[in-house]
């Protein structure tokens, strides 16, 4: 049987990882815009 704890922690390093990712893209977007 899964614990919910480590669901709740798999979610939560997931969500963390994808907002890295989320905000790094973003950093990229302003500082290099113009060679988009």
């Amino acid at each position: 049987m899964i614990d919910v704890y480590m669901i709740i922690a798999l979610l939560a390093c997931f969500g963390l990882f994808y907002g890295f990712l989320t905000w790094c893209g973003n950093v990229i977007e302003q500082s290099g815009g113009d060679n988009g």
